[in-house]
């Protein structure tokens, strides 16, 4: 197989490559065209490639509001808002047997997505892109958000007063599938 009319790199190879031609071809591998990032501070490349290439290969439905929520969640956690915030208190169990177990799975494939970009990102030794997953998403934080709709509102209203939040919120939704 080839890539650009050319084979694709070896491993021994990738030091030589331009860091450009590395990212490039982690977007080709990602099946990405980066031009829709174009908008987004490269901090947000990653977390949004990873959600889109989760999204266009899931199997079952992952619901809009689920989405937007891990999204909102990226933003709050990156700014340590996760930690600012009094989390709902959560049952675990009470929040399975209530339907939810279908959005656990559904993040618990994103979270794989999140390690093996991580890994092909370290394969193709890209510098660039910082993807932290501790710094982006946080279990509990997140079932609040999905859960708690009063807590959303919450989160939602914090977050959303600084513009430049507003902005990166917007350009994400747009830039991954729905």
């Amino acid at each position: 197989t080839g890539y650009k009319g050319r084979s694709i790199p070896f491993h021994a190879s990738l030091g030589e490559m331009r860091e450009e031609d590395k990212i490039e071809f982690l977007f080709h591998c990602l099946d990405f065209d980066p031009s829709s990032l174009s908008d987004l501070p490269e901090y947000w490349y990653l977390p949004v490639v990873s959600v889109h290439y989760w999204l266009s290969r899931r199997v079952g439905s992952v619901t809009e509001e689920t989405v937007k929520l891990l999204l909102l969640c990226f933003l709050a956690c990156s700014n340590g808002e996760d930690r600012n915030i009094d989390l709902v208190p959560l049952d675990y169990k009470h929040m399975i047997i209530n339907q939810r177990i279908d959005t656990v799975h559904y993040i618990s494939e994103w979270e794989y997505v999140v390690s093996d970009l991580l890994a092909l990102k370290g394969l193709l030794r890209i510098k660039r892109f910082i993807l932290a997953p501790e710094r982006l998403y946080n279990g509990r934080f997140f079932f609040s958000l999905l859960i708690c709709e009063k807590f959303r509102l919450k989160v939602k209203n914090h977050l959303l007063e600084n513009e430049k939040v507003v902005r990166i919120y917007d350009q994400m939704s747009n830039t991954v599938p729905q």
